[in-house]
């Protein structure tokens, strides 16, 4: 259940990526290392498995 709710909170933090992605841009400064790189990862997994999970009905909110 409580992962659940992580994977959905996952699809608001995603879109925000967008504008730390500008952000750094506007500052010219390297936009991801490694590590957030690997972060952004799991994001991607945990909000695509946050849309996944109540359309397919393993996850009910």
């Amino acid at each position: 259940m409580v992962a659940g709710y992580g994977m959905l909170s996952a699809l608001l933090y995603l879109p925000a990526t967008v504008f730390f992605v500008q952000t750094m841009r506007e500052q010219k400064k390297p936009v991801f290392t490694t590590v957030e790189l690997v972060v952004l990862g799991v994001l991607a997994l945990g909000a695509a498995f946050g849309v996944y999970g109540p359309a397919s009905g393993a996850i009910q909110i």
